[in-house]
Order: C-alpha cells, then structure tokens, then sequence
C-alpha cells in the first residue's frame, strides 16, 4: 500500500474528503519527524515509539575493492512496534496443553 492508497482507504473508513485525510496524513508525518529531529520520542500506545538510534563513526570495507573508508555518524530513525499492533499482525493462538498421563495405581 502506497500513500495514495492509504489515504484512500482512510477516507473511505472515515467518511472525510481525501483532501482532508491527506492534510491530516502530512500534518502527522512532519509533526514525527520534527519531533523526532529535536531529540523527542514519538509514542502511540497500541501502535508503537518512533525513537532515534546513534550510530558510531567506524571502518568498513569497499566490498569491490577491500579498500577500508571511514564510515561517518549518524542518526536513524526507528518505529519499536507496539503490543496492539503485533496482536493485530500475528493474532495469538492458543494451544491446549496435552494431559498429563495417568500414574498406573498398584
């Protein structure tokens, strides 16, 4: 599902104007990402924390030449999944325990 996709489906499940949906849709991401720039955490519970990781300077390896480069710092962002969200992905299942077996009486 692309953004177009998705702000049709959120549309049709809202009853707003795409138009609508779209702006809240933009709204939503740079307000993450501003978020997320300034050092903040982002956290929906249900869904999951948007979060950014350091990354150290190191040495890698040019896999064509073997060359060693410098591999400069930086900054990831990240999206750690939320409960509600794996159940709705991988719904539980539960399994029954085998009974244990009888003891054999004298």
């Amino acid at each position: 599902m692309n953004r177009k996709d998705l702000i049709k489906k959120m549309a049709e499940k809202t009853g707003f104007k795409k138009k609508d949906v779209e702006l809240v849709l933009k709204t939503f991401t740079e307000t993450v990402g501003e978020s997320l720039a300034s050092g903040d955490k982002v956290q929906l519970t249900g869904f999951g924390t948007f979060g950014v990781r350091d990354s150290k300077p190191r040495v890698g390896r040019n896999p064509q030449t073997g060359e060693k480069i410098k591999i400069k710092a930086r900054k990831s962002p990240y999206l750690r999944v939320g409960k509600g969200l794996k159940e709705v992905v991988q719904p539980k299942v539960v399994v029954a325990k085998k009974a244990a077996p009888k003891k054999k009486g004298k």
